[in-house]
């Protein structure tokens, strides 16, 4: 048995598209939890532990809204009126971290490609200097060479790897930092 358990799957791109982006609400919150916990989704964040198991739902996601302890941004496909990117910047409170957030950002495999990454990282940069953030970090896995790019584009710096486990053995997982 192969140590893979989600395959990339191929997906059909969406041909006509319109995107904005606002705030995450109630009525999203199931598109949110669907896409975030989709098998290509798990692949890419090293998160596809077993088949079916739900690693974020739609209760803890909005008490983390509502207790202001993350911030999401949701991209909308107007045309079909639907949410198909997420992007959340999470802010640190200790001492030592005041004023820097973490993001974690996802976009619905079919729009992979078409400018909803680049939208939601432009207004995540809005949303961090709106809270006073003086700097942003993430990490990626090394086998997503599309997030890596889209990073770099808006001004992110590479820090660091380690090797970190994604499903078929040890990739190194980059840790990337932007001052604001």
């Amino acid at each position: 048995m192969s140590e893979e358990l989600y395959p990339l799957r191929k997906v059909e791109k969406v041909k006509e598209y319109s995107f904005k982006v606002r705030g995450l609400r109630y009525e999203d919150l199931s598109v949110f939890e669907e896409i975030f916990n989709e098998f290509n989704v798990f692949r890419t964040m090293g998160r596809g532990v077993f088949e079916g198991l739900v690693y974020v739902d739609k209760k803890w996601i909005w008490e983390s809204l509502t207790k202001r302890e993350v911030y999401t941004l949701t991209c909308i496909d107007e045309k079909k009126g639907l949410p198909i990117g997420f992007l959340s910047v999470e802010p640190y409170n200790q001492d030592v971290l005041k004023g820097v957030g973490g993001i974690g950002m996802f976009v619905d495999e079919r729009y992979h490609g078409l400018g909803a990454g680049s939208l939601l990282m432009e207004n995540a940069i809005l949303l961090a200097k709106r809270l006073h953030l003086r700097l942003l970090y993430l990490s990626v896995f090394e086998t997503n060479p599309a997030g890596i790019k889209l990073y770099k584009k808006f001004g992110f710096t590479e820090h660091g790897k380690i090797p970190g486990w994604l499903q078929n053995g040890y990739i190194h997982e980059i840790f990337m930092s932007r001052k604001l």
